[in-house]
């Protein structure tokens, strides 16, 4: 290590050579020199490695955050023989708390050079110095956040005999001293909190058809006329951009299936064709006087020689009907400013419905059709003979699109991370959903967040992690993926349950939200397979299949096996509401468009498939589409499934007892309201459960109403087992009170 002016001496002396002089950077021997046990000091929780959940009321323009950042030093024969002092090192921390980078006149973004706080020795309350062990203990000053965002902070260390502030002194970073991670600042708007619940929705698929033998895709419009039969909070909507079907280099057609995949996309900053409304059949100037169109859309979207003649809204007036206005902007023009109009129109449908609207943002790839393999060959990861990669990721394999080589690719990542802001301004909309997030390098994906936050603070941002759960932990967004599908298909006991969420809750941040489904566009839909495995053990078991039969006499037309799968469907995503804690990690259920009434038909945007909308109007479907609905209505009173503790029952004291029921209890603590939640996972048996409640401190000799909030059998018409409507206290704490839950019957119930 290159020598350090101005040398100072006494402890300062003795830290001066251990620091600056005995070891190069990156190269300290750490049984004489160590720094760690970093962490961040927030509303009274403490934050460790990789990352720190603090959630800002963006609604509120004053709100802010206060965090503190404390660090341990241990120097032999310093700190282990006595008390470290102010004064005896300069310690500071850097952080780019509150800034989000800045971008130049070119358009390209950087990250901000940040700041540094005074650390000082924490003391206790009588004024000393605190050490734990020989660890010297130094405490930041208090830093504010008012911005959503993704943060760093590290400590840094000098013995130099510069001034804090000056720019020749010589700062070693925790990092050069020890193997560390860091820790992280996710900023996240507060209404995530409320943990929403999400449907994915393909705008290709909804309410699509057949005409003369062609599939005719679906279209904004439809979702914009049905939004108040969307029964989530958030709607979730696929790649919305132009696809490509071709291989630019080649000429070939390579699309999979009739249609070719969304998640080729051909142009970012387009909207597809398809799923605009006609714009012959558009009245041009009741959309701008709607502000469904813009000037900046005209600006944007036409070239100059269009805009010398129209380039603000008035200019509409001047042409004699749409008819003139396409001859003279052209066909593709005026599609896409139909496109953003519907756009718009579904968002703001979306919001007075008191929903929001984020789009997939695919980082991974292009189509092969794409003009930025032209332009910027570069970008993509490319193979022996100069061509763009094709891309597979797990099981899955696109044939059809070009993959990036995005990895610390600068030019690249600036583009792509434009993408998001450029559509949440244009057309309001409230967030993205970031594709194949866990490949992506983290400081990547800090940019897009705080890109996006930039220009919308309470924006969501949501990031897939198909990924063992381990290598999703530092993930900066403000919700991940729970990867609950084959748990939930496959699982037919509570043990595992209990295990895989307890495993959430102990390796994620406090203050995680993850969104938790049962079923995807990436596989088969659960209820089909419950429906096969159903119809198998019916056909096996003639007890069950009259037991069924009795149940659910001719309340239903459709086979024993539907409305078996739809208790099921149901059932999963009751548990995906409750399962949840707010001091470890909370669940977002999501549901795909035609869960809500049982369907069967994959979305396969590949294909010419058609999801069966008339299902959510009679039988089974229709039943199951009114529990979710009521699911929703609930889940928006009920505060304890966001801000209660979880205690996962898992020994039922029952004499009949197996492990076919999952059981669970949410709570703030003190005599307050509680939530018990009681699934029976067995398809045919009727099953009992009692479990001991002493942990809620029940009073002896209360009675307690017991309120059933959703019963799952009670909801598709069937007739459940009774309840008591009150319980003694003493009773419930001791696990006398005996519950009877029928065959795949889900019970939340309040108390």
């Amino acid at each position: 290590m290159a020598k350090v002016k101005n040398a100072p001496c006494g402890t300062r002396g003795k830290i001066f050579n251990l620091l600056h002089e005995k070891y190069e950077i990156r190269a300290f021997d750490n049984t004489e020199v160590w720094a760690g046990n970093l962490k961040l000091h927030s509303g009274g929780k403490e934050f460790g490695p990789p990352l720190a959940r603090l959630f800002l009321d963006t609604d509120d323009p004053n709100a802010k955050i206060t965090f503190r950042v404390s660090i341990e030093l241990y120097m032999r024969g310093v700190t282990d023989v006595s008390r470290m002092e102010d004064g005896d090192i300069d310690v500071a921390l850097w952080t780019d708390a509150d800034r989000h980078g800045f971008i130049d006149k070119k358009g390209i973004h950087y990250p901000d050079f940040g700041r540094k706080f005074m650390m000082k020795i924490a003391r206790d309350e009588n004024g000393a110095p605190v050490k734990n062990g020989n660890n010297a203990v130094f405490m930041s000053e208090p830093v504010e956040i008012t911005k959503t965002g993704v943060f760093s902070f590290t400590p840094e260390f000098s013995a130099d005999e510069r001034r804090f502030e000056s720019a020749g002194k010589t700062w070693i970073a925790l990092n050069d001293i020890t193997m560390s991670r860091d820790v992280v600042i996710v900023v996240t708007p507060r209404k995530i909190r409320a943990c929403p619940s999400l449907m994915e929705i393909c705008v290709r698929k909804y309410g699509a058809g057949m005409s003369k033998g062609r599939f005719v895709s679906g279209k904004f419009a439809n979702v914009t006329r049905d939004m108040e039969n969307i029964p989530v909070n958030v709607l979730y909507m696929l790649p919305f951009f132009e696809p490509g079907t071709g291989d630019i280099l080649t000429g070939e057609d390579v699309r999979k299936g009739e249609l070719g995949s969304i998640y080729a996309v051909k142009d970012f900053y387009r909207l597809d064709p398809a799923l605009c409304s006609d714009p012959h059949a558009a009245d041009f100037r009741a959309l701008a006087e709607k502000e469904l169109i813009t000037e900046y859309d005209l600006v944007d979207l036409l070239d100059e020689k269009k805009t010398a003649k129209l380039s603000r809204i008035s200019d509409l007036n001047d042409f004699d009907g749409s008819e003139e206005l396409i001859e003279y902007i052209g066909e593709d023009a005026a599609v896409q400013l139909v496109g953003r109009a519907d756009l718009r129109e579904l968002v703001r449908t979306a919001h007075s419905c008191g929903k929001l609207v984020i789009f997939d943002l695919v980082l991974m790839q292009t189509s092969r059709d794409s003009r930025l393999i032209i332009e910027h060959r570069d970008w993509y990861a490319l193979d022996e003979k100069g061509a763009p990669k094709k891309h597979s990721i797990a099981w899955l394999d696109y044939s059809d699109v070009a993959l990036f080589d995005l990895m610390y690719n600068r030019p690249l990542q600036n583009y792509i991370s434009a993408v998001a802001p450029y559509w949440i301004t244009a057309c309001e909309l409230d967030g993205v959903r970031i594709d194949a997030s866990q490949t992506i390098d983290r400081a990547f994906l800090k940019q897009i967040k705080n890109r996006i936050n930039e220009v919308r603070p309470d924006a969501i941002v949501m990031g897939e992690t198909l990924c063992p759960m381990e290598e999703a932990v530092d993930i900066p967004v403000d919700i991940i993926y729970s990867l609950l599908v084959d748990h939930h298909v496959h699982i037919e006991n509570a043990r595992p349950y209990y295990d895989l969420f307890e495993t959430y809750h102990h390796t994620f941040s406090h203050g995680t939200q993850a969104m938790a489904y049962f079923e995807n566009h990436d596989s088969r839909r659960a209820t089909e397979q419950w429906s096969e495995r159903y119809s198998e053990l019916l056909k096996n078991d003639k007890d069950a299949s009259a037991m069924w039969a009795d149940a659910i006499g001719d309340k239903f037309s459709e086979p024993t096996e539907s409305i078996l799968s739809c208790l099921k469907n149901i059932q999963c995503s009751l548990i995906n509401v409750v399962s949840g804690s707010r001091d470890a990690v909370n669940f977002c259920y999501a549901i795909e468009n035609g869960t809500d009434f049982g369907e069967c038909v994959r979305t396969d945007f590949e294909h010419e498939t058609i999801i069966d909308f008339g299902r959510r109007e009679k039988g089974a479907g229709a039943e199951l589409h009114k529990t979710y609905s009521a699911l929703h209505a609930l889940k928006k009173k009920l505060e304890i499934v966001c801000e209660g503790h979880v205690f996962y029952m898992r020994d039922n004291l029952d004499e009949e007892a197996d492990d076919r029921i999952f059981a669970l209890v949410r709570y703030n603590g003190g005599d307050v309201k509680r939530l018990l939640f009681l699934a029976n996972l067995d398809p045919v048996r009727e099953l009992k459960a009692a479990f001991k409640m002493d942990f809620l401190n029940l009073r002896a000799f209360t009675q307690y109403p017991l309120t059933v909030l959703f019963d799952t059998w009670k909801s598709l018409g069937l007739q459940p087992a009774k309840i008591s409507r009150m319980a003694d206290g003493k009773e419930l704490s001791a696990g006398k009170m005996v519950f009877t839950l029928m065959p795949l019957q889900s019970l939340m119930i309040s108390f």
